[in-house]
């Protein structure tokens, strides 16, 4: 009888085309997926070293971290833009790599695309120059990211080396509170077990609470395992995974439909695989969180206050937690509910798909963005901006005095040099509070996209009214 598997191991094994020893393996690449900030690096190497694509099938480019979210943009619109962009098209056009640019009618993070196009499937394996490729975790993927001069390779081979990591599996359960998003309890699991606490391991989320989480759920909770220390974040493939990826362009259709459901059936962890480690956290009691530091560890309820200690605090590293709070300009035992915010911002790969703008637009309806605050919700691709607009959600965010964005990372990092000033505060809905991240001095605060809503109208931390 075949010992039972983790997902993991299946995901793996079937990758393995050879074993190199100590741990390292050479694995076959289903998907290799570009972006303009690697493209500069990534066509330099290949000229360099005379590196041509080992196949044009498994590639694809998109055109989403230097862009301008701004109403209108061209490719002129940043000036970082003005020089990634080129350089990016000009190493598609060489290569004949199929490019997601300006005028592409689906464009959009490339993160939220490769599942929504169906580029990547249940079961295959991706790599991308972007540390949250694991957001592609959410379909039954092993999903990672690389630095440039992997990539390179990759596309010349359509192989990469790796090593194995340990597997951990993350069960939540409970009841999900009315007011609780799926950020609330990534940012709580995150804020109790540390950043840390995957280093080494390949998460599998699994749990009462995934299995009954909406696609774009798991597409957040995927999305942070990164913050969580691991590469690798993958869920089993269901019902949900399947209607998902079958209504997507990069559907099988016919027998190849038919043998597709099949494949999927096993891509689960089977009875009794044991896994490195296992850990059980139950979220029936959490409430709406946000961070405080300059860490997603350094989070807490939206209720609660900045800990009075740095013992108290994931990691307890008293000159981080100090530095922490000097930089976000905070005191030991502060109340984080009524802080003035300046910037609120709802997009990212985190966040920036069609029900986390309904989850935003349920707090923004008939209320107004405070005058002081400027607020911008930015869809994570053209085919969310055009749901949410024929749902009427865009109507609802302008009236409220949001900034309805074209579809980019946007803010999530200021890579397209659009930066808050320093010592603004903004609740963001994306998955990185690091300082300096999104301007020098800027202060962010991650929250879900119905806390930052509420804190938009507000003009104050605050929490959302329910959501039921």
């Amino acid at each position: 009888m075949d010992t039972p598997k983790t997902l993991f191991e299946k995901l793996f094994s079937s990758h393995v085309i050879q074993d190199l020893g100590d741990n390292n393996y050479l694995m076959l690449v289903d998907r290799c997926l570009l972006h303009e900030l690697g493209g500069e690096p990534i066509f330099e190497q290949m000229n360099r070293e005379t590196l041509t694509p080992f196949s044009r099938d498994f590639i694809f480019a998109v055109t989403d971290h230097t862009v301008s979210a701004q109403p209108g943009r061209t490719a002129d619109t940043t000036t970082v833009g003005q020089r990634f962009l080129p350089k990016l098209v000009d190493g598609c056009r060489k290569y004949s790599i199929p490019l997601f640019g300006l005028e592409h009618p689906d464009l959009g993070i490339v993160h939220v695309i490769a599942p929504q196009q169906g580029i990547v499937q249940p079961g295959m394996t991706c790599v991308c120059g972007d540390s949250h490729t694991c957001t592609n975790g959410a379909m039954a993927a092993l999903a990672w990211g690389a630095g440039s001069s992997v990539i390179a390779h990759v596309i010349a081979t359509h192989s990469v080396i790796v090593q194995k990591p340990k597997t951990m599996r993350v069960n939540i359960t409970g009841s999900v509170p009315p007011d609780v998003c799926a950020m609330d309890i990534v940012l709580h699991i995150i804020s109790t077990l540390g950043t840390a606490y995957g280093v080494g391991y390949a998460i599998e989320w699994a749990g009462s609470v995934i299995d009954d989480m909406s696609m774009e759920d798991r597409f957040t909770v995927c999305n942070l395992t990164v913050e969580f220390g691991s590469e690798y974040g993958i869920m089993a493939a269901d019902q949900k995974t399947m209607d998902y990826f079958l209504s997507t362009p990069g559907a099988p259709t016919g027998q190849e439909k038919a043998a597709f459901l099949d494949y999927c059936q096993n891509l689960h962890s089977d009875p009794g695989a044991q896994f490195d480690k296992e850990v059980t956290i139950d979220i029936s009691s959490i409430t709406p969180q946000i961070s405080w530091g300059t860490t997603p560890s350094y989070s807490t309820s939206v209720h609660g206050s900045v800990p009075l200690s740095y013992e108290q605090a994931i990691p307890a590293d008293q000159s981080r937690f100090e530095t922490s709070l000097v930089y976000m300009g905070l005191q030991p035992g502060e109340k984080l509910e009524g802080l003035k915010v300046d910037k609120v911002f709802i997009g990212s790969c985190t966040n920036g798909r069609i029900e986390n703008l309904r989850q935003a637009a349920k707090v923004a309806a008939g209320r107004k963005v405070a005058p002081w605050v400027e607020a911008w919700v930015v869809p994570g691709s053209q085919k969310v901006r055009r749901q949410a607009e024929e749902e009427g959600l865009a109507d609802i965010f302008r009236s409220a005095g949001f900034v309805w964005g074209e579809p980019c990372c946007a803010y999530c990092s200021g890579a397209n040099g659009v930066i808050f000033s320093p010592q603004e505060r903004c609740v963001s809905t994306t998955n990185r509070n690091f300082m300096h991240r999104q301007g020098p001095g800027a202060r962010t605060h991650l929250a879900s996209p119905a806390t930052a809503a509420a804190c938009a109208v507000s003009g104050h931390i605050t929490c959302a009214p329910q959501l039921s």
